[in-house]
C-alpha cells in the first residue's frame, strides 16, 4: 500500500492540489485561496500567546505553541511564494490541528460556523431577524448539526479502494451535482451589482 502512486495525494500538498483540480470556477479558487491565507493569519496573531505576557504561559504549551506557529507560517509563506495553493480546507485542517482540536470537535465547528454563515446571509437579507435568527441557532441548528457530526463521524479521505478492484469511477467517484451552480458561480465577477460581496 505504501508505495501506490495516489498515495502522495494523501499529503496536505496532495489534498492542496486534488482542490485545486476539482474547483472549476475561478471565482470558488480565489475564495478559497483567500479564506485559507485567512485561517493560517489567524493562528499567528489570533490564537497565539501574545509576546508580552508569554512568560506566564506553560512552558509545554508555549513551546508546542511556537512549533505550531514555525509549522504554519511555513505554510503559509509557501502559499505566498505560490509553491502550493493554500486552499480553505487544507488551511481549516492545519489550523485546527495547531489549536489541538478532536477530529470530531473540527467537523462539529466547520459545520456548526457554515450554518451560522448561513444564518447570517438571511439576516443580512432581512428574511430572518437578529433574535428569530439567535434562537434558530441555539434550538434547531445546533441539534442538527450535531446529529450529522455523529451520523458522519466515520466518513475519512483517503483511498476509496486498492489498486485493482472492482471500483467504477464514474458513478463512485467525485461528481458535481449542480453544474447550474458553477455556471452561476463562475459569472459573479460580471454582475453589476452583487448581494455580497
Amino acid at each position: 500500500m505504501l508505495g501506490h502512486p495516489l498515495l502522495s495525494s494523501l499529503t496536505p500538498t496532495g489534498l492542496d492540489n486534488q482542490y485545486e483540480a476539482l474547483t472549476l470556477n475561478h471565482v470558488a479558487r480565489r475564495a478559497s485561496k483567500a479564506q485559507g491565507v485567512a485561517l493560517l493569519t489567524l493562528y499567528s496573531k489570533g490564537f497565539t500567546t501574545p509576546s508580552n505576557l508569554s512568560a506566564y504561559s506553560d512552558p509545554k504549551k508555549r513551546n508546542n505553541e511556537k512549533c505550531m506557529l514555525q509549522l504554519l507560517d511555513k505554510f503559509k509563506l509557501q502559499v505566498r511564494r505560490e509553491e502550493v495553493t493554500g486552499h480553505l480546507p487544507v488551511c481549516w485542517g492545519a489550523l485546527t490541528a495547531a489549536l489541538g482540536l478532536t477530529l470530531e470537535r473540527a467537523q462539529y465547528l466547520h459545520l456548526f460556523l457554515h450554518a451560522r454563515s448561513l444564518i447570517s446571509a438571511s439576516v443580512r437579507l432581512n428574511e430572518l431577524g437578529p433574535y428569530n435568527a439567535q434562537q434558530t441557532l441555539l434550538h434547531a441548528v445546533r441539534p442538527l448539526v450535531a446529529e450529522e457530526v455523529e451520523r458522519c463521524k466515520h466518513l475519512r479521505t483517503g483511498l476509496l479502494e486498492e489498486p485493482g478492484a472492482n471500483f467504477d469511477e464514474m458513478t463512485q467517484g467525485p461528481a458535481n451535482t449542480w453544474p447550474l451552480g458553477e455556471i452561476l458561480a463562475t459569472r459573479h465577477d460580471l454582475q453589476h451589482s452583487r448581494i455580497f460581496n
